[in-house]
């Protein structure tokens, strides 16, 4: 099976596509991302070659440079045409997703590479908090408004962080079952996705 995922960033889509790899795909994490996107072609060429194949894309990270909405839009059908399951992924809390994208807007700030480890928001120094979030807050706007348009365009549902990384393990069985069916080893995923795995740390618990 040929598997692209689309994701929002911040939306656990590195944990996601990595629970996939672990099954022996062949998987790409952000092709298009910064300078080598325009190494790859769209789809990357690999999806001829890898009979077992999975791409994570962010819904933004395209060849092109300050694209209009539709010229995004373009770009993601372009680049789930030659796949057969196609996965969009985002949160519904778009509070608890700005502040996550805002703290890696702090973390670039300082220069820090490492933006895959447990981390809490309250490292972000209050002056700073307001911008990184309302900035953040504005760019997730933008990206739920685009992916909205690739499910309407695509007819396919809209994944949610929240089902995946869960607590309740019967909601992320009934989640991952419904998108892969028998496909993949559901089990082995919903080891692989344990919330004991999510990065953000309060005083109480991971979330």
């Amino acid at each position: 099976m040929k598997i692209v995922i689309l994701a929002i960033a911040r939306t656990g889509s590195t944990s996601f596509a990595n629970s996939i790899k672990n099954q022996d795909y062949y998987t790409l994490l952000e092709p298009y991302a910064h300078s080598r996107g325009k190494a790859y072609q769209v789809p990357p060429k690999e999806v001829k070659f890898h009979p077992k194949f999975c791409v994570k894309s962010i819904i933004t990270q395209t060849q092109g440079v300050n694209l209009r909405k539709d010229q995004i839009v373009d770009f993601n059908l372009k680049l789930v045409s030659k796949f057969d399951k196609v996965i969009l992924l985002d949160r519904r809390d778009i509070v608890t997703h700005a502040q996550s994208l805002a703290h890696i807007g702090y973390l670039h700030s300082l220069e820090d590479k490492d933006l895959h480890r447990k981390y809490s928001y309250q490292d972000i120094p209050p002056l700073l908090e307001s911008e990184l979030y309302n900035n953040a807050y504005n760019i997730l706007k933008e990206s739920k408004d685009i992916l909205k348009i690739i499910s309407d365009k695509t007819q396919e549902e809209i994944v949610y962080y929240e089902d995946i990384f869960n607590k309740d393990k019967s909601i992320v069985r009934e989640t991952l079952t419904k998108i892969f069916e028998d496909n993949l080893d559901i089990d082995q995923m919903i080891e692989d996705l344990d919330i004991i795995y999510k990065l953000r740390v309060t005083e109480k618990s991971i979330i």
